[in-house]
């Protein structure tokens, strides 16, 4: 898993998408697409006597998300649309941030490829270092290997 941070070859860091899967409201796990940003661990310093909570002792990452365009493949490719998630606040006109979260590393349950939806001609400055901070729209490619795909097949007969 890459998630490094930003450099001279990648501006807006190193960063692989995920599958993961989370259990929501008691129901079935759902599996979700994210770029993982950071991974991390808490710890207390040197000589403390308190303890984290069992939930922060395990390996964390930070991913930001990523929703699915509709509810299966898009006819033309058979792959899956995917569309960078934000958050706005009606409050803050303007001001639009990734929507991010903190999960365990173990709910991270497959890597997957994500190619940018290209519309119209690409500027010069788009590269494979920035392409998956440039765009917002992907086709997650769910025939890059079969467990990738039979988990998605699953996932569009629920």
């Amino acid at each position: 898993i890459h998630a490094e941070p930003p450099s001279s070859n990648f501006p807006g860091g190193n960063c692989d998408a995920m599958l993961f899967s989370q259990r929501v409201d008691g129901d079935n796990d759902r599996s979700y697409v994210a770029q993982i940003r950071a991974i991390f661990q808490p710890i207390l310093p040197r000589g403390s006597r308190a303890q984290l909570p069992e939930r922060l002792s395990q390996v964390l990452v930070y991913i930001q998300h990523f929703d699915f365009v509709v509810p299966g493949p898009e006819p033309s490719t058979g792959m899956w649309m995917v569309r960078r998630s934000y958050n706005r606040f009606p409050s803050q006109p303007g001001r639009v941030i990734r929507r991010g979260s903190i999960i365990p590393l173990t709910d991270v349950t497959h890597a997957v490829e994500i190619i940018p939806v290209y519309q119209g001609p690409l500027g010069k400055d788009v590269n494979s270092g920035n392409s998956l901070e440039v765009f917002d729209d992907y086709f997650l490619n769910n025939f890059a290997d079969k467990e990738l795909y039979h988990s998605l097949s699953v996932i569009s007969e629920n």
